[in-house]
This record gives C-alpha cells, structure tokens and sequence, in this order.
C-alpha cells in the first residue's frame, strides 16, 4: 500500500443522502461522516486510493441529485500518516485524565499548589491580609 488520499467535504444533506449519491462511484474506500457547523450540512472524510482523483467525480455525483458542495479540501496521506490515524482510531479515546486541572472552577487560582510556600495562593494571599490588619 502506497499511503491514501484523503478529502473532506462540508455538502449540505443528511448522511443518507450523500452515501446513496457516493455509492455508485468507483475508488472510494471509506466514508466518514461527523457533525458539520453549518446547519443542515454534513462533514464527509473520503478515503480513496492514492493515484485516484475523484473531485471531478464526487461534485458531479452531488449536483445530479442537487445536493450543494460547500467546501472540499483534499490532502495525501503517507504510510505513517495512515498508521497514526488507524492507532488513534483504535485507541478509542482511553485517554481519560483531562488536560487542565479544575482549578479555575473551585475558586484556586492557577498558580494554586505550585509553590505551596508562595503567597500567590488564594488561602495564604487571605491569611496575609487578616494578619496585616490585626496589625494596625
């Protein structure tokens, strides 16, 4: 296997629309569908073989059944790009530990727990104002 090419499409039509337009042509190897932005459109990963240019093809294939292209954006894909993308797909989303801590939510600032000997933390900023007007 050479590596694949790629093309994302934003066509405005439900899924079942844009799979029974695509299914006649030859070369496709997969379709992906997710959630487009705009409203009443569909985003479509097209996977097709390497030496295959099927643009021309998948526009006229939506304009015969009057479903509008809004965007298409094409790209290859080397081996390694392929591998990346079928272990991340295999991976199924185990990575669970989210990426920021809820700081910010419960009140800590974000320097929180840093340098617990700091005055930037919210506990110790507050002490130090109580023990400074106890003063005067």
């Amino acid at each position: 296997m050479s590596g694949a090419h790629s093309l994302s499409l934003t066509v405005r039509g439900t899924e079942e629309e844009v799979r029974a337009a695509l299914s006649g042509l030859a070369g496709i190897e997969s379709l992906r569908f997710s959630e487009a932005r705009e409203t009443g459109a569909v985003q479509v990963q097209v996977e097709c073989a390497q030496e295959l240019d099927l643009r021309e093809d998948i526009f006229y294939a939506l304009a015969r059944v009057r479903l509008p292209l809004l965007s298409m954006s094409s790209r290859s894909l080397s081996l390694e790009d392929v591998f990346l993308e079928l272990t991340e797909e295999d991976s199924g989303g185990e990575d669970t530990e989210p990426r920021e801590s809820g700081g910010a939510e419960t009140g800590e600032t974000e320097n929180a727990g840093s340098d617990p000997g700091s005055p930037e933390t919210a506990e110790t900023g507050e002490k130090e104002v109580k023990d400074h007007d106890g003063d005067l």
